[in-house]
């Protein structure tokens, strides 16, 4: 210990030659220097040699590890390794091994890059110091050995004395520790892999066992392997030799080590050396594999192949299978999922099997889970393929596509699939897949047997994915010999194991057996079935087979299909239900898909084509297994008769069924002696059917179907369909079939008739869909009862029969189908006459409406109409269609006809007598088609009500009968909806029908007029709406007051489709002639008897009582259904009305503007959407013409007093919609709406307004988004209009006097109304801005300057840059006439600048220099503005100073979130007030632009502080962000290139009121301070702004109190300091030298070591995150002078907090500059690391007792040693969690501080050098052990 001769004159002499010495290394700049101090410090040590302790041995490390840097001379090196010989020298061993890190942190990095000169003497030195240390250098081995790995390499000089080296260090410390020091360089530093490698190859002994050579395993048999498996994917083709060497010898096969489980992991990264498809690299492995070198003789062939069925198959196969199960894609995860690696492991397969002495061992273990893997990665790849839109390769294949073009995954996998089994022979893999199914199935036959891990599902799976992918060529046998011999194998092996296996494996087996029959081909010479398949039928069918010749394998097929039919019978299926091989019982759905499944493949063998080139009849089957042929058959029979499952019976049916139709076929054939070149031998002949027929089989089974087709589930019923259809497709069963199911439609019972309805439309549905496979049956006479049906009185039945009407329809026989309807329709009972009725304000209209004479079968008449109705929405177009061309006369012949003709003439005589001003009419029914016919009768219906004097005795009775009218009334009404709403559409396209229509208009003229068609609608729909609005309307019949609003809406839907009908065909496009005087005249009373007169031959639209019915119905408030309904018919007749339009456009927009303000919102809602929908649709079919809009403005303008009140619309104005110049009346109906549009604001900001009070609800944004839709009519071509009105409307909101209505200011009614114009996205600009400027001129209001800027604000943020640009010279007046208006309001002053944001790009892109000199001169006088109201929170510091500060009344407020301060600044300022009014003044006065810039400042803040103006300090943090925003892009927009020098005395103005706000880190100011922040980072983004803010941010930057800011701030900050130091590269430097000499603050005379090292501490910090604030290696170039500063700071003892900050700087380093730039930093880090734990073991050793400082400052001192503590704790943790390439010196230092856990039994406790962390882990386990 030192401590020892510290009393001895002579040491302490020693000791201060030894500082001095050191001390010279300071002051060394050149390495000439570092030689005469490394000779001068020589000299010292070679002198008191008697002492054995080295004097400030940890200083001396780093200096010396420092002159071995590599970019030193090797005469530094050599001088360098001279003074390590003398203190080693001097410590001896003892010292060495407890100093080991500090004197191997230098050496160890030298030997990678030491010149020829120099390694000797440092292999000397390890020679002489450290190989004598033995055991103790166990801690270092992992740096030693890697130190002497860099430099082994082989040829060199020092190779063999290197190598030597190793061994000795191997020898003398721990052999197994350091070949595990070995492994880890192997798994951590892939550069020394080679060497090391090598290196293990020579250690190994050939005469020794391997079990006797452990120690190269190392102590960590998992690193090991880890090691060994990561070598083997490096990419030197060298190390791999190497490694298969060692391997080889290693570890063989034969031994116990390592475990299987170890050599399973080698093997399997060691098969990835076949991929480099290397002879050397294969010919080590299979030697490796084999067991001895390879060699001719025989013998030892045959020694390979025992030494490789013993020892190494089974770990390869192993190895094998690990291989394939990565390949799975559906595991595999990120850049793994890739099809070339996933196919890697195949073709490693592939190259194992290729291999002549272990492929033909290998393909029974490997080659079937090969093919699986195959197939589980090709449908991974197949369905990823498909779900990205490509196609399958394998269907591309089966279209004929060959072998696949492009590089998919899945086509890639096919590829490889080819190429793994053409390594065999054609037949080979469906001969081994047949050996394997066979086996698999006397496995399961016999449960005492071999255990297979795969199914016969997973076979039949993989069988169908090979027949998919390989590729058949025509060439070879495979389809005529190999697939029809795989299928009789495949048939043995069900038949053995038909009884035991699970039902999942029998149907898989069952379809892949079809499967391979569908893949063989018919040959002229069937393929004969060898000796060897008979004796395997033979040992299945025992002696039942009976042979009488050669049997071809399609004879084969066919009885072993026969045995397991009758096998599985017996085995699963008996008489009682269902039961599996096993005895337990079976899902019956499984049952029946096995069962199908055979089913088929009997009936697909049995109709397997046989070429008969010479057209005779074959002879009988040479090949039978039963005595009684037909043995079988009574099995199949048995499963129809006996079972309970119907997929059972379905399937033995359908079997049965299409045997038979096969052998009818050939008995014809047979009888017609035609032999065709392809039969087919039938299993059921005709005479067989016959008997099974007559046995009553065919009875049952249609009974059982019809069963099925009522209680079964869908499938079933599908399949029962089937069947059905099946059973009539033989001509002897119809009959069966249709008497079976006359007789349930026909049952007594309504619920088995319902059943039966039921059953047969779903039937029906079936059959007519194509449901069924064969012929579709007619079912004729259930037809004909289900016609009865179709109007009966059960509600449940009629529905049933709605879903096969249409099918019906399609026959065209309107007297078969509307014969009984029209017999109910036009009952006696049903007789009317006319009546007429006044209502509604006296004279209302003379309704047409009709009476019933009596009470009439309203049940049976709604029944009728229901099935009317039933029929027309079926298939509505065939219906019209037929009814159109279908005439009654056509039918007269017929008996049931003339009922109807006289019943129709009876009903029109009496309505036509009852009319007063009609006689009767010529026409008959004779004559009239059914659509005239039906169109009459319903229309009749529609207006007939029960009168009021009718005689039924009982109210209930009567209220009953007036209901069940409602309801006929409103079934009639849809009926007509559809049928007109057809025809519309069949003339519109004349193809509908079957001939064409040349006058369809007159067509419908005379339709509508012969069946009344106007004036029973507009009565009934008068009737309808009377009826909601006055309940006690029309006494004189009866009315259903619930039935009522029904009736109402389909009245419109009717006359809309009227119209629609009568517009398409041309009869509303002019004026008739008897309507001309009507509407030419003034239209001011709509209650006048004129607006309900009907006007003969006259379109609907243009009939008076329409537009007087649709006033009324815009009327109901109180009914809102009324409402809408009538708005939702408006607005789709809109289009219809023709030349009557802007009448009711005129009337229809008053009346809407009048209702919506006493409306609710959603009434709202629906008057704004029809508003717009109508105004709209008036502007797009005007003629935008000059003309027009001018007069339209003028009158506009000239009424609008007029039309701003509340009185209805003055009787002066008059349109004439007549004329030959616009027969539509569009362009008078736009001049309306222009007209209007005053009222139409007015109403919609009352709307806007009480929308904008509950804007939560949904339907206040659907109302304002309606609203804005409506407006944006006006942008396109009137938006002066649109302006004009709103000013105009803004004027009137500003007059008390017209608020009497509301009791609401003035103002925010104006508020309201800019908010509806703002929200509207897109305006014009340029004639928005004009009439603005207009506006501003002209108008004495001036609070609408404010509001119109915020206005044009929103609409410039939406325009485009080419419409800016346009509007620029507009838009310069504007800003100048209302920018002195604006400057006392902030708000108002912020939107300006946003406005004059939006034109910064515009100006930035214009090369015109008007333009830009403008936009200069509006961006000073905006930022003027801004800076005004900055300027209210700031003063002068004092009355003669020239600095701004914040008031001090503003910070005053602290209970905002307070600002953390930054704990590692000073300590002395913690409890001080922070203050901007202690920080420095602003730029130097010499600067002439800044003294005038700040003298106009203060004039500014003097004028303020003078005048009684306004406080706006509260808007002051908003003018900084708004400012943050705006600032930098206006300056770099509005100044060009020539220009940019005018940026920096602008900014200097500007940031004169910035500064003062980061100068404070008051909390009180957080807000605004970040607000600065961010404004400064804007405008640091701009290099050549750095003249006006560089020198107070980097002043800023060294502030004491620059980190007391939040991370918004702080984030900001990094981007200021980036651009700070990248835009002046002398800023860093300068920087540097502020670190180096700290400057002094205030007027202090005198500096103190704790204000240097305070200073210190800050400028450290400070440097840390100006390389942080940068990009990777942007310092590099610094690092020297870095490197000096850190130096430096290291020196000051004690001073933890500046330590600290130099560790945070060091990590910022390891993260900020590359590994190579870093190499002369590591020994600082390394010693100072040293330095800090060995102060953290003394600390923690020392007993708090021992301080003698004062409470306060032992809590001080301790908290700055415990957060230095854990700055080194955080540098040591980085290079441990970032990849080992970006700190690779850290591998060779790192045992020094972490210890090694694996080698903990190896390094006792009482070794002499232990990992510093490790040691202070133990010292304070053992305090807090002591403790407990």
């Amino acid at each position: 210990m030192e401590s020892t001769y510290l009393s001895d004159q002579k040491y302490r002499t020693f000791r201060s030659s030894v500082e001095r010495a050191v001390k010279n290394f300071e002051t060394s700049s050149e390495w000439a220097d570092l030689i005469s101090c490394l000779t001068k410090l020589n000299k010292i040590l070679q002198t008191a040699m008697q002492y054995d302790v080295l004097p400030k041995k940890v200083t001396i490390a780093k200096r010396l590890a420092q002159c071995l840097h590599p970019a030193l001379p090797s005469g530094v090196h050599i001088k360098a390794l001279e003074t390590y010989h003398l203190i080693l020298k001097r410590i001896g061993s003892r010292g060495l091994a407890q100093d080991l890190f500090l004197f191997t942190s230098g050496l160890f990095p030298l030997l990678a890059h030491a010149s020829m000169t120099v390694k000797p003497a440092l292999l000397g030195l390890y020679e002489n110091h450290f190989v004598p240390l033995g055991r103790d250098l166990i801690p270092c081995l992992r740096g030693l050995v890697l130190a002497l790995l860099s430099g082994l390499e082989e040829g060199s000089e020092t190779f063999e004395r290197n190598n030597a080296l190793l061994l000795d260090v191997s020898k003398r410390s721990d052999a197994v520790l350091f070949f595990g020091a070995v492994w880890h360089a192997i798994l951590a530093c892939p550069h020394i892999r080679l060497p090391a490698v090598n290196f293990l190859v020579s250690q190994i002994s050939k005469q020794l066992a391997p079990n006797e050579q452990l120690h190269l395993v190392g102590e960590d048999v998992n690193r090991t392997i880890a090691a060994i498996s990561a070598a083997f994917f490096d990419e030197n083709v060298l190390v791999l030799r190497s490694l298969l060497d060692l391997v080889l010898i290693l570890f063989p096969f034969d031994q116990q080590f390592p475990t299987h489980s170890d050599m399973n992991n080698i093997l399997a990264s060691a098969l990835t050396v076949l991929l480099r498809r290397d002879m050397s690299l294969n010919r080590r492995f299979y030697t490796w594999i084999l067991g001895t070198s390879s060699s001719s003789d025989d013998s030892d062939v045959a020694s390979e192949q025992r030494y490789f069925e013993a020892y190494s198959k089974q770990p390869l196969i192993s190895s094998v299978f690990d291989l394939l199960k990565r390949t799975d894609p559906n595991k595999q995860e990120g850049n793994a999922r890739n099809v070339k690696n996933s196919l890697k492991s195949f073709r490693i397969v592939m190259a194992l099997l290729d291999k002549l002495e272990i492929g033909m061992s290998l393909v029974d273990a490997i080659l079937l889970e090969s093919l699986q893997s195959l197939r589980v990665c090709y449908s991974y790849w197949a369905v990823r393929e498909t779900s990205l839109g490509m196609k399958s390769p394998r269907s591309m294949r089966r279209k004929g596509g060959g072998e696949g073009r492009g590089g998919g995954g899945g086509e890639d996998v096919l590829k490889t699939v080819n190429l793994l089994c053409g390594l065999f022979e054609s037949g080979f893999v469906w001969q081994f897949i047949a050996e394997r199914i066979e086996k698999v199935a006397r496995a399961m036959g016999h449960s005492e047997g071999e255990h297979f891990s795969i199914s016969i599902t997973e076979l039949s799976s993989l069988v169908e994915f090979l027949l998919d992918s390989l590729f058949m060529r025509s060439n070879d046998d495979v389809s005529t010999i190999h697939l029809p011999t795989l299928l009789t194998h495949c048939l043995i092996s069900l038949c053995l194991c038909c009884a035991s296996s699970c039902l999942q494996d029998l149907t898989a087996g069952f379809q892949l057996c079809s499967r391979l029959l569908s893949c063989c081909e018919p040959s002229a010479k069937p393929a004969i079935a060898p000796q060897s398949l008979l004796d395997k039928m033979k040992s299945v069918c025992g002696s039942q087979l009976q042979q009488t010749g050669d049997c071809d394998l399609a004879s084969c097929s066919i009885e072993l299909a026969k045995l397991c039919l009758v096998s599985f019978i017996e085995s699963h299926i008996d008489a009682g239900g269902l039961m599996c091989g096993t005895g337990r019982p079976s899902s019956e759905h499984e049952l029946g898909v096995a069962f199908d499944a055979l089913c088929r493949l009997l009936i697909d063998v049995s109709s397997f084509p046989v070429l008969n080139e010479d057209h005779t009849i074959p002879d009988s089957p040479s090949l039978s297994c039963f005595a009684s042929e037909r043995g079988w058959l009574q099995s199949l029979l048995s499963c129809i008769t006996s079972t309970t499952s119907f997929t059972v019976f379905a399937s033995a049916t359908t079997t049965i069924l299409d045997l038979a139709a096969v052998g009818v076929t050939y008995d014809v054939s047979r009888e017609e002696s035609h032999v065709s070149s392809v039969i087919i031998k039938p299993l059921i002949t005709a005479s067989d059917f016959n008997k099974i027929r007559s046995s009553g089989l065919i009875q049952t089974v249609v009974e059982r179907l019809w069963c099925v087709l009522e209680s079964g589930d869908l499938q079933c019923k599908e399949s029962a369909a089937n069947l059905m259809a099946q059973v009539c497709a033989l001509r002897p069963c119809i009959e069966i079939v249709e008497s079976t199911i006359n007789d349930r439609l026909t049952s007594t019972s309504l619920m088995e008739r319902r059943s039966s309805l039921q059953t047969f439309s779903y039937l029906w549905e079936l059959t007519e869909h194509g449901s069924v496979n064969t012929l579709t049956p007619s079912y004729e006479r259930p037809l004909f009862v289900m016609l009865e049906n179709l109007h009966c009185s059960d509600t449940f039945s009629r529905q049933i029969t709605t879903s096969w009407l249409s099918k019906l329809l399609r026959l065209g026989d309107m007297n078969r189908l509307l014969s009984p309807l029209l017999q109910v329709l036009l009952h006696p009972s049903t007789t009317r006459s006319r009546v007429t009725c006044t209502a509604m304000s006296g004279d209302w209209m003379k309704s047409n409406l009709l009476l019933y004479v009596q009470s009439y079968d309203t049940h049976r008449c709604r029944h009728a109409l229901e099935c009317l109705q039933s029929i027309v929405t079926a298939d509505t177009h065939g219906f019209v269609s037929a009814a159109s061309l279908s005439v009654v006369s056509q039918h007269a012949g017929q008996m049931g006809l003339r009922n109807i003709r006289s019943l129709l003439m009876k009903q029109e005589v009496n309505i036509a007598q009852s009319k007063n001003n009609k006689s009767t009419g010529d026409s008959s029914p004779v004559t009239r088609n059914y659509m005239e016919t039906l169109l009459s009768v319903l229309l009749w219906f529609m207006q007939s009500y029960m009168p009021a004097s009718i005689s039924i005795s009982s109210d209930v009775e009567k209220k009953a009968l007036v209901e069940d009218n409602a309801l006929i009334q409103t079934l009639a009404t849809r009926i007509c909806i559809v049928i007109v709403e057809q025809l519309d559409s069949a003339f519109a396209s004349s193809s509908s029908f079957s001939f064409h229509l040349p006058a369809s208009g007159g067509y419908i003229r005379a339709l509508f007029t012969l069946c009344e068609v106007h004036e029973a609608l507009l009565s009934c729909l008068a009737a309808t709406l009377q009826q909601q609005l006055d309940r006690c309307a029309c006494p004189e019949f009866l009315w259903s007051a619930d039935s009522s609003m029904a009736l109402m809406v389909e009245m419109l839907k009717l006359t809309f489709a009227v119209l629609r009908l009568e517009y398409s065909q041309g009869l509303s496009h002019r004026v008739a002639d008897n309507a001309q005087s009507v509407w030419s005249v003034t239209y001011s009373d709509i209650n006048g008897a004129s607006c309900w007169q009907v006007l003969e031959l006259c379109p609907l639209a243009q009939q008076p009582p329409l537009l007087t019915l649709i006033l009324h119905g815009l009327s109901s408030v109180e009914s809102e259904c009324v409402m809408q309904h009538f708005l939702q018919f408006l607005c789709n007749a809109l289009p219809l009305i023709g030349v009557v339009l802007p009448v009711l456009v005129q009337h229809v927009i008053v009346r809407l503007c009048t209702v919506l303000r006493r409306c609710s919102l959603r009434q709202s809602q629906l008057l704004v959407t029809a508003l717009a929908h109508i105004m709209q649709f008036c502007l797009l079919r005007s003629d935008e013409t000059a003309t027009s809009s001018h007069s339209a403005k003028r009158s506009f303008v000239l009424d609008f007093d007029s039309l701003t009140g509340s009185s209805p619309l003055s009787s002066h104005v008059i349109v004439q919609p007549m004329g030959d110049k616009n027969e539509e009346g569009g362009e008078s109906a736009a001049a309306i709406c222009l007209f209007l549009l005053p009222r139409t604001l007015r109403s919609l900001t009352s709307v806007w307004k009480n929308a904008s009070e509950v804007e939560h609800l949904f339907i206040t944004k659907k109302l304002k988004e309606l609203i804005v839709h409506l407006l944006q009519l006006f942008v396109a071509s009137h938006d002066n209009v649109l302006l004009a009105s709103a000013a105009r409307l803004w004027s009137q909101f500003a007059s008390t006097e017209n608020n009497r209505e509301e009791e609401t200011a003035s103002d925010e009614w104006q508020l309201v109304l800019l908010d509806m114009l703002k929200s509207i996205p897109t305006l014009p600009l340029d004639g928005l801005i004009r009439s603005a400027i207009k506006l501003f001129k002209e108008s004495t209001d001036d609070d609408i300057v404010p509001c119109v800027i915020m206005f044009l604000q929103q609409i410039f943020l939406r325009s485009s840059s080419k419409d800016l640009l346009g509007s620029w010279p507009e838009f310069y007046v504007l800003v100048k006439e209302v920018l002195p208006q604006v400057i006392s309001t902030p708000p108002d002053l912020f939107s300006l600048v946003r406005t004059l944001h939006a034109f910064t790009s515009v100006v930035a892109a214009c090369k015109e220099k008007k333009i830009r000199k403008e936009a200069q001169e509006l961006t000073q006088k905006i930022l003027d503005g801004c800076c005004s109201i900055v300027s209210t929170s700031l003063e002068r510091k004092s009355w003669l100073g020239r600095s701004l500060v914040i008031r001090p009344s503003l910070l005053s407020n602290t209970d905002g979130p307070q600002v953390q301060p930054d704990i590692t600044e000073s300590e002395s300022d913690s409890n001080k007030t922070h203050n901007s009014t202690d920080m420095n003044g602003m730029a130097d006065d010499d600067d002439v632009n800044a003294v005038e810039d700040k003298e106009q400042d203060e004039e500014v803040i003097d004028n303020g502080k003078s005048h009684s103006s306004p406080d706006l300090s509260e808007f002051t943090t908003q003018a900084l962000e708004v400012m943050s925003q705006s600032l930098a892009p206006f300056v770099d927009s509005m100044f060009g290139g020539e220009e940019k020098d005018r940026v920096v005395s602008l900014l200097y103005n500007v940031l004169a009121y910035v500064f003062p706000f980061l100068r404070c880190h008051n909390s009180a100011a957080a807000s605004s301070y970040c607000a600065a922040s961010a404004l400064l980072s804007s405008v640091s983004e701009y290099q050549y702004t750095k003249k006006a803010w560089s020198k107070e941010a980097f002043e800023l930057f060294l502030d004491a109190l620059f980190f007391q800011m939040d991370a918004s701030s702080l984030r900001s900050w990094l981007s200021i300091v980036d651009n700070l130091m990248t835009q002046d590269k002398s800023t860093f430097k300068e920087l540097l030298s502020r670190s180096q000499t700290p400057v002094q603050g205030g007027l202090a005379l005198f500096s103190s070591t704790e204000q240097d090292i305070e200073q210190r501490t800050r400028f450290v910090k400070r440097l840390a995150f100006a390389v942080f604030s940068g990009e990777l290696d942007q310092y590099h170039r610094h690092l020297p002078s870095i490197q000096e500063r850190l130096s430096e700071s290291l020196r000051i003892q004690p001073a933890p907090l500046l330590h600290e900050k130099v560790f945070l700087f060091l990590r910022v380093l390891l993260l900020r500059i590359s590994p190579h730039h870093l190499a002369s930093f590591w020994p600082i880090i390394n010693t100072e690391l040293v330095h800090v734990f060995q102060q953290l073991e003394q600390d923690i050793c020392i007993d708090s007792s021992q301080y003698t400082l004062s409470p306060e400052s032992k809590e001080m001192l301790d908290d700055s040693w415990a957060r230095l503590y854990l700055a080194a704790c955080k540098l040591l943790e980085l290079p441990q969690h970032v990849p080992p390439e970006r700190v690779p010196q850290f591998q060779m230092h790192g045992w020094g501080f972490c210890h090694s856990a694996s080698s903990d039994e190896h390094t006792p406790m009482a070794m002499a050098f232990q990992p510093y962390t490790f040691r202070a882990f133990t010292i304070i386990k053992k305090r807090l052990t002591a403790a407990t």
